[in-house]
C-alpha cells in the first residue's frame, strides 16, 4: 500500500486528492505549487515503480509515470482529426495541415533524486485466517471433521 507525503509538513494520505486538499487548505498553495507537487507525485511513481525518469509529452508537457501510459495518453488526446481531402497537397509547406499529423515526440526525464521521493510503501500484511474460517463442520453429530469445500464432505461420506 503506498502513502503519499504532504511535500511542505507532516501530512499524509492514500490518495493525492487528499494531499491537494490539505496543501490548499493549509499551506494556502498556489496552483503553480499544486502543479508543482503533481509533477513530483508523478516522477516519484516513475522511479518507484519502473526504476526510471517520467516521460514527457512534448505537445501539452504533461507527465507520465511510464512510456506505455504516455503512448495511451497520446493516443486519446492527440489523435489526428480527420483532413479535408482539399487541404492536401504534394507540396510540403511547414504550415500544411499534413505537418501537425506527425505524433508528439516522447521525452524521458531525468529520475528523481531518492530523498525527493513522495511516496511511501507500508507494509501491509494481510491478516491471519481465523481458525476453522471458510470450513464446513461435518453434519454428523459424532464427527468434528471439518471440510472446505461441499465435494470433500461428499468423498467423507463414502
Amino acid at each position: 500500500m503506498d502513502r503519499i507525503c504532504c511535500t511542505k509538513g507532516q501530512f499524509w494520505s492514500k490518495r493525492s486528492n487528499n494531499v491537494v486538499k490539505h496543501l490548499r487548505s493549509m499551506h494556502d498553495a498556489t496552483e503553480d505549487d499544486i502543479d508543482e507537487f503533481k509533477k513530483k507525485l508523478v516522477s516519484s511513481r516513475a522511479l518507484k515503480n519502473h526504476g526510471s525518469g517520467a516521460w514527457e509529452c512534448q505537445e501539452c508537457k504533461k507527465l507520465c509515470p511510464s512510456e506505455r501510459s504516455l503512448n495511451t495518453h497520446i493516443a486519446k488526446e492527440h489523435v489526428s482529426r480527420i483532413l479535408d481531402p482539399a487541404e492536401i497537397t504534394l507540396a510540403s509547406r511547414p504550415s500544411s495541415p499534413i505537418a501537425s499529423l506527425s505524433p508528439p515526440k516522447k521525452v524521458q526525464c531525468q529520475k528523481i533524486d531518492e530523498c525527493d521521493v513522495i511516496i511511501e510503501k507500508t507494509a501491509s500484511a494481510p491478516g491471519k485466517p481465523k481458525e476453522g474460517a471458510g470450513k464446513m463442520k461435518c453434519p454428523m453429530e459424532d464427527c468434528g471433521e471439518m471440510f472446505s469445500t461441499r465435494e470433500k464432505i461428499a468423498v467423507h461420506f463414502r
